[in-house]
């Protein structure tokens, strides 16, 4: 039986060690643009839909990414970047075993908007007040609506927003007009990239005014 044993043994110290292959894995690469144009510097993120885990990359001079990740099913965003929002992406990119999936995100400029005091800007008006959430961001090329609640209504014949761009100091002005709920709304003219930052301000008009 001892013999037995020792050949076993001696068998198993001479045969060569088994190597455990790491699992294969894939890769998502792809490319930033806006509005066409390559984009560098730009922080790509790949979130895993199952586990939740993060990856991130910087887009090349190019606009160029390119990330090696576990098999899976993948979320592709955009870590935020000034003046920039993502336009257009891939809902869900599938990342098999020894394969590459492609991923193209296209940014789209942004016209920072800067609400100011209406005080700063004309004389205490009697009346209503405005109740306004100021808005994050304007989408370039595309008209901004903003909202706003007046307290008391009967008191405010009507209210007006003034702005003007980062181009020049004169303020212009677009009517509001009544809406769903009880709110209040104004649609600016569409900015442009170069007109950032707009700055913008609420003004009501007391029902005595003419």
């Amino acid at each position: 039986m001892r013999s037995v044993i020792a050949v076993v043994l001696a068998a198993l110290l001479a045969a060569p060690p088994v190597s455990v292959a790491a699992p294969l894995r894939g890769a998502v690469e792809g490319v930033v643009t806006i509005e066409g144009r390559p984009v560098s510097g730009v922080t790509v993120v790949l979130v895993d839909v199952e586990s939740g885990a993060q990856q991130r990359i910087t887009s090349s001079a190019s606009g160029a990414f390119k990330a090696d990740v576990a098999p899976g099913k993948y979320v592709v965003t955009t870590e935020s970047k000034a003046g920039l929002v993502v336009g257009q992406a891939p809902t869900l990119v599938p990342v098999s075993a020894g394969q590459v999936a492609s991923a193209r995100i296209d940014l789209l400029p942004l016209s920072m908007p800067i609400p100011q005091d209406p005080q700063a800007q004309a004389p205490p008006a009697p009346g209503g007040v405005i109740n306004h959430d100021a808005v994050g961001c304007f989408v370039a090329g595309e008209f901004p609506l903003l909202d706003a609640g007046i307290d008391p209504a009967d008191k405010v014949a009507r209210a007006r927003v003034y702005f003007k761009s980062a181009l020049g100091d004169a303020y212009y002005y677009v009517e509001a007009a009544p809406g769903e709920g009880g709110r209040t709304f104004a649609k600016l003219p569409r900015p442009k990239v170069e007109a950032s930052p707009i700055t913008y301000y609420w003004r009501p008009s007391p029902t005595s005014a003419r």
